[in-house]
């Protein structure tokens, strides 16, 4: 301001300049921190100096622009709008109005820890394709090959990053039933069900796994190539109505159904349909009449197996005999013995009753048979 000093005299005069200043500012506050990503403001602490933030997770932390206010006539290094790397804290300086006033200030910008709890692959070795994964009913779908051991198979699964999941990866569960897992998010709160089922795939097989008749006189001759079966009975039985008793592989169903009589003076044809509905196959089975006379049999009169039904022994006389097995009608080996000498005695306390075949392997190498009951 000017003031003008005027003499007694009225014409001496003298200007006087007045000068009042006010002292530089020595405040050195972060008054206003934004950066656009932010999830709410951010926190500034004037006594601890520092400026927390938060931004969602998976936001690029390496070139947050902020925005920064300061105390009136103060400086802020960096300055407000450089793109700055806050992976990691960062130190602003600010520089009070007076020049010489400083305080530094640590700016935090962390991510949000991740929400999510997805399942984004899950694989097992024995799997036909890729587990079908579906992240709106959190369910996982796969299919391994019919006759797989469902109950410890070992799967390796990744989720959402920072995630957790239980059963871990790589333990060896029971997929018998569908497997409940839970994925627990990089917060610890966030928990999500997820369910998985792995199934295993229907049997394809059609084949005729053994074929009996209570009045065959040896083990059927089932060719797995040709689809067909060949089976002697004894002399004198009635072709025009047997009932055989089949079984087929897992599954897979017959018709006609085993059990049912048909006449089997001509070939018959059996239809095996595998476990998948689909698959078929058509089976040839003939019938014919053993030529001997049946149990009993003249030429091997001189070789006695008694008695016959049997409970707990059966004891075979063994003149030109080598070999003996024992067989049920489906063509299970029960028992076998090789090089006997003499009389044998067999303990079939343990077996199931029914109809066996006795198969003797003779000295000059041809093979007879003959039927034994159990019961």
């Amino acid at each position: 301001m000017t003031y003008t000093v005027t003499a007694e005299d009225g014409t001496t005069i003298q200007d006087w300049v007045v000068t009042i200043q006010a002292p530089a500012n020595t405040e050195t506050d972060i008054t206003s921190f934004d950066i656009p990503e932010l999830v709410a403001p951010a926190t500034i602490d004037n006594s601890l100096h520092t400026v927390v933030g938060s931004v969602p997770y998976g936001t690029d932390l390496t070139a947050l622009v902020p925005s920064i206010a300061v105390s009136a006539g103060a400086t802020i290094d960096p300055v407000s709008g450089a793109a700055i790397d806050f992976s990691a804290p960062v130190t602003y300086t600010v520089t009070a109005e007076d020049g010489t006033t400083i305080q530094d200030w640590v700016v935090t910008i962390q991510a949000l820890p991740n929400t999510e709890t997805d399942i984004t692959s899950f694989n097992i070795p024995e799997l036909l394709a890729p587990a079908t994964i579906d992240n709106s009913l959190h369910t996982v779908v796969g299919s391994v090959p019919y006759g797989t051991d469902l109950t410890a198979l070992v799967p390796s699964i990744a989720v959402s990053a920072g995630a957790t999941i239980d059963p871990v990866s790589g333990a060896a569960t029971d997929f018998s039933a569908p497997v409940t897992y839970t994925v627990t998010a990089e917060d610890g709160t966030t928990i999500q069900d997820w369910l998985v089922t792995i199934q295993a795939l229907p049997n394809t097989e059609t084949d005729i796994t053994a074929f009996s008749m209570a009045e065959q006189t040896g083990v059927s001759t089932i060719n797995n190539v040709d689809h067909t079966i060949e089976i002697e009975v004894a002399k004198g039985t009635d072709l025009t109505f047997l009932a055989p008793v089949i079984l087929v592989s897992p599954g897979a169903t017959i018709d006609p159904a085993s059990g049912v009589s048909r006449d089997f003076t001509n070939s018959k044809e059996y239809l095996v349909t595998a476990e998948d509905g689909f698959t078929t196959q058509n089976w040839q089975i003939t019938v014919t009449i053993d030529p001997a006379v049946g149990i009993g049999k003249t030429d091997i009169e001189s070789i006695r197996i008694y008695p016959n039904p049997a409970t707990e022994f059966i004891h075979i006389d063994l003149p030109g005999v080598s070999n003996v097995r024992l067989q049920d009608l489906m063509g299970k080996l029960c028992y076998s013995v090789n090089d006997v000498i003499g009389e044998l005695s067999i303990n079939i306390s343990d077996f199931k009753k029914g109809i066996y075949i006795v198969s003797l392997y003779m000295e000059d190498g041809s093979l007879k048979q003959r039927k034994v009951i159990i019961q």
